[in-house]
């Protein structure tokens, strides 16, 4: 970090589908992230990390978001509740970024040379809550599943 221009104030902030909630990260709390329920103006959440969080995204339907820290591990919050998955993969798998799926349905994870496909399913879609992570790395595919985040 540049002592002389240290990183300060907030550098993500986005709106949920629905504009509901808001999300922040202050650049110089990278460990964090505060979740507003805009509607009541007060914090509904604060996500405190073991690492830095490198990429947060809205789910484009619901109220429900992800995000990552450069580690083996998905992280979702939702009104709800939230959750914590680990990404499967013989070869370490790191989490660098995501992206949904227009529909919320998957999620695009994207490592340093790897690339993995979450699926998520809800209550009421005829499947049992679980989201369901495949992974493809180098010709080697994995499959686990582990209770979703509530929406």
């Amino acid at each position: 970090m540049n002592k002389a221009n240290p990183k300060v104030g907030v550098s993500m902030v986005a709106f949920s589908a629905d504009c509901k909630y808001m999300y922040t990260k202050n650049d110089n709390m990278p460990t964090v992230l505060w979740i507003w329920d805009v509607r009541r103006l007060t914090q509904c959440a604060v996500l405190i990390q073991a690492s830095n969080i490198k990429c947060v995204q809205w789910d484009p339907q619901k109220p429900r978001l992800a995000l990552c820290t450069g580690t083996n591990k998905l992280y979702m919050w939702s009104p709800e509740g939230s959750l914590c998955v680990d990404v499967p993969a013989e070869a370490s798998f790191q989490v660098m970024a995501l992206q949904w799926q227009p529909d919320g349905g998957s999620l695009l994870l994207l490592g340093r040379d790897q690339m993995c496909v979450c699926f998520l399913t809800t209550p009421g879609d005829g499947n049992d809550s679980t989201a369901h992570t495949t992974i493809t790395t180098n010709n080697l595919t994995n499959s686990v599943s582990a209770p979703a985040a509530a929406t």
